[in-house]
């Protein structure tokens, strides 16, 4: 058995003709010798469809050598962990804001990058949308108000998802999750965001992102409103219906609901296109999709409370409310 091991492995030139007659333990120091001496510096996997390795991987990599004290290893550990562990250490070690404050200005760059990281708001979600739509990162510094160097590290130690880009299996299972495929709700915001980025691109994660960080009321009756504003309204009521469409619960009473929400979403006229509005004659479709949106989401009183960022639909009210620069706001309440 030794000696067919041995030849197989000269054959496939993998075994030096002297090391025929070596030992099967020499032989088996010798391979493992080899493979080490051929370890690659530190990467994501490059199997693009790798399922087991989360965006996070470099900082996962960075809390486990802290926590127990290792030592890093040339081959393994790259630049980017390198700081990343020389930031942890010296973050654990602060006892108060000032020595935190101190940190911050020492290494600027991974601080912030840090802080977003740990943030729960909409900046973050943000910048992972943009990440997944392939947005250089000089673009994103500039929509987001912060320096390229940041968000370079943010996607080098906490969402390096650049790499796997093209594999739809690695980015629905590792770093969107399951609720993509069960349970996403309107609440689900920075999972909404992040799934638009990756499935439209740049151009309309604009859009969807506006969409969220300017919320904006609208009257149950259309018919007052210029045809700038009647344009965003349609805009705005199409995208409702499809995150309504993909987060209500399979029930026979939805099946019907989203039956005719599909009707009015096709009826509709596109209108979201540079130097066009819409037309007075399709003033009446419009309306009919928010009335079918208000249908959709029931009664007031089963509607659960809208989350930040997240404009919910009311029943008419007789109450008016002034109007705002910038803002179309009800005549009688409602708000999608």
């Amino acid at each position: 058995m030794m000696n067919v091991a041995c030849l197989q492995l000269s054959r496939g030139g993998l075994v030096p003709a002297e090391n025929e007659a070596l030992e099967y333990a020499d032989l088996t120091a010798w391979a493992m010798e080899e493979a080490d001496s051929h370890l690659p510096e530190y990467q994501p996997p490059p199997d693009p469809a790798d399922t087991c390795s989360r965006p996070d991987c470099r900082w996962l990599r960075c809390q486990d050598l802290v926590e127990r004290s290792k030592r890093l290893r040339q081959r393994c550990d790259d630049p980017w962990v390198c700081q990343g562990v020389r930031y942890l250490r010296a973050l654990r070690r602060c006892r108060n804001d000032r020595q935190e404050r101190r940190l911050a200005d020492r290494q600027p760059v991974l601080d912030q990058a840090y802080r977003l990281y740990r943030s729960d708001d909409m900046r973050n979600w943000e910048i992972q949308g943009r990440l997944l739509a392939a947005e250089p990162f000089s673009a994103i510094a500039a929509k987001t108000s912060l320096p390229t160097a940041t968000i370079q590290c943010y996607h080098e130690l906490f969402f390096c998802v650049g790499p796997r880009l093209r594999s739809d299996i690695y980015i629905a299972v590792t770093v969107l999750g399951s609720k993509t495929f069960s349970g996403l709700s309107e609440a689900d915001v920075g999972l909404i965001v992040m799934m638009c980025g990756y499935a439209f691109g740049p151009v309309f994660l604009d859009e969807v992102v506006r969409y969220y960080r300017e919320p904006q009321s609208i009257p149950n009756d259309l018919s007052g409103l210029a045809p700038e504003e009647l344009r965003e309204v349609a805009w705005r009521l199409r995208f409702k219906a499809c995150v309504l469409a993909q987060t209500l619960p399979a029930t026979l009473e939805n099946v019907v609901r989203l039956a005719s929400l599909v009707h009015a979403v096709h009826a509709l006229p596109r209108t979201r296109g540079e130097g066009r509005t819409c037309p007075s004659e399709d003033l009446g479709r419009v309306q009919a999709l928010r009335d079918c949106l208000c249908a959709c989401e029931g009664s007031p009183t089963d509607e659960p409370a809208p989350s930040p960022g997240r404009p919910a639909m009311e029943r008419p009210a007789a109450s008016a409310a002034p109007r705002c620069p910038g803002t179309v706001l009800p005549r009688a309440a409602g708000s999608v």
